[in-house]
């Protein structure tokens, strides 16, 4: 009797550990929801091992992101300037099927070699795409969401002692060559983004104003698609907001106007 007894207790005890055992290896609590990737944060990804490299730029990416489509020419210089160091490697994760996940790269003509197919929300990413640098300890140094502005695209390339390829005609603007398309009577808005007490105050010719603050709501009902839109204030970084705004909303010819340091602005009529 007293074997039986025994036996039964082992018998239960193996059950408990097992059920232990399966809980935590297969049946894990899912990953807070309100958990965002941040500086500092460690990622773990099976099969990657960080200390290969001594850093790695990690890119997640979804084939049915617009913003990563949009994205792609700026990731292909991206790849191409790291395909030249030896320190550096590049990543990108996705949380489709592999087979999906080449074809999308390959329909981008994106370079990127090393890919890595996981769940995106267990790594805390939860928009596309998002781009993270990674020291060799996997412990995120820097991070950018969504489409990079050209200011951004700069600081990266910068960031990863990258030579920035990208042509500054292509998103800025002369004073020389604006006045020139004025001149040609060429389709543009010049955007003043000051605040309205600074516009009335002194303002250049033509200029039409939408502060900053208020450009997400106004944008689409008054500025025209089909113009090229011309944004200009005090502060670069405020006019490579505006870009941003602009950009997701579907305006595909804006310039960022590169005042002149000594040159005062023009007064209104």
């Amino acid at each position: 009797m007293t074997v039986r007894l025994l036996n039964v207790a082992i018998l239960l005890a193996a059950v408990v550990l097992s059920a232990l055992l399966v809980k935590k290896f297969f049946f894990q609590p899912a990953q807070n929801p309100s958990y965002r990737i941040a500086t500092n944060a460690t990622l773990i990804i099976n099969g990657i091992n960080w200390a290969d490299s001594e850093q790695t730029v990690l890119i997640a990416l979804g084939k049915e992101c617009k913003y990563c489509s949009e994205s792609a020419e700026f990731y292909r210089r991206l790849a191409a300037g790291i395909a030249s160091q030896t320190k550096t490697r590049l990543i990108a994760v996705f949380s489709e099927k592999e087979s999906e996940a080449e074809a999308y790269l390959k329909q981008l003509e994106i370079p990127i070699r090393e890919v890595s197919y996981v769940s995106l929300s267990s790594l805390g990413i939860n928009s596309v795409p998002t781009l993270a640098i990674l020291d060799r300890n996997g412990v995120v140094t820097d991070m950018w969401a969504g489409k990079l502005s050209p200011l951004k695209e700069k600081a990266l390339m910068s960031r990863l002692r990258l030579e920035e390829t990208r042509s500054l005609d292509e998103w800025a603007i002369k004073e020389a060559d604006l006045e020139r398309k004025i001149t040609n009577k060429e389709l543009l808005v010049l955007l003043d983004i000051r605040e309205r007490a600074a516009f009335a105050l002194n303002h250049r010719d033509r200029a039409r104003n939408i502060p900053l603050d208020e450009l997400p709501v106004r944008a689409q009902n008054e500025l025209p698609l089909d113009h090229a839109i011309v944004i200009y204030g005090n502060d670069p970084t405020e006019a490579d907001l505006a870009y941003s705004i602009l950009d997701t909303q579907g305006f595909a010819h804006l310039f960022i106007l590169v005042q002149n340091a000594t040159q005062d602005t023009k007064q209104s009529p």
